[in-house]
């Protein structure tokens, strides 16, 4: 039975709270239900690489709210990363939430500290829960060979978000190849690469216009991006590709999954 000062607080903020085993109060945070709500999104990116390589950065993990778990297979150098989706029930999100709490990343951001390594990619880790998006990031995180040169409080923050990430992974058995509803495509400049032999014919009607130094970018869903990703299965991400009659280029995709802002990226 709750305390009245525990039950006070539930009755005033609306949430639930638990006690635990010593008789303190626990907020039990709640996750998002929908099948487009993102519960959690795990994301590394950056390091020393081509600017094609971060527009082709697709979330490592998401979970979302009906307990769908998509995972990218991290390939970047196919022109589409592959995608599998498992299924998870309600009792494993909770854990998953819970984990995320005892973790630290349901909390103000944490300092991870910075190992003694360059040009190394940062993971971050976003996590929704009660209407509200929590999230943290750390440097080289699995670059751990480098985490001695660490305070031992940053070495226990970064072993506790590998942890929550090595248990997502866990839970992705079962997997069945996921499509994405729609594909994000960037038209790069010419100097971001020459792009290799054969080309290859541009295989919908739409395409991002001719980029005069920036990339452009458009988003194909439905039919096209069906057959955008049909096509993507037999290309490599630096191939050129032919629009039209226009002069050989070469695009960075990457599959449109919620929580990813698209071209605003």
């Amino acid at each position: 039975m709750l305390s009245l000062t525990a039950a006070a607080v539930a009755l005033l903020c609306g949430c639930s709270i638990t006690l635990d085993g010593r008789g303190s109060t626990r907020h039990t945070f709640t996750p998002p239900t929908g099948p487009d709500d993102v519960v959690v999104q795990v994301v590394t990116a950056g390091g020393y690489a081509p600017l094609s390589s971060y527009l082709r950065t697709t979330a490592s993990y998401t979970l979302l709210g009906d307990g769908t778990l998509i995972v990218a297979d991290g390939d970047y150098g196919d022109a589409l990363v592959s995608l599998e989706m498992a299924t998870i029930g309600t009792a494993q999100i909770s854990d998953i939430v819970k984990n995320a709490d005892n973790a630290g990343i349901l909390g103000p951001e944490s300092d991870y500290d910075q190992p003694n390594v360059t040009d190394m990619p940062s993971t971050s880790v976003a996590v929704n829960v009660d209407d509200t998006s929590y999230s943290q990031s750390a440097y080289a995180l699995y670059f751990d060979e480098h985490d001695d040169d660490l305070s031992g409080p940053a070495q226990k923050r970064r072993a506790q978000l590998r942890d929550f990430i090595d248990h997502i992974d866990e839970l992705a058995t079962d997997t069945v190849d996921y499509a994405p509803d729609a594909i994000v495509i960037y038209r790069l400049p010419a100097d971001e690469g020459s792009g290799s032999e054969p080309v290859k014919p541009w295989p919908i009607a739409t395409a991002p216009p001719a980029s005069n130094g920036s990339p452009t970018c458009i988003v194909v869903d439905g039919d096209e991006a069906n057959i955008l990703a049909a096509a993507a299965q037999d290309a490599d991400a630096d191939d050129l590709w032919q629009v039209g009659t226009e002069t050989p280029t070469t695009f960075a995709m990457r599959p449109l999954l919620p929580g990813d802002k698209g071209c605003e990226k």
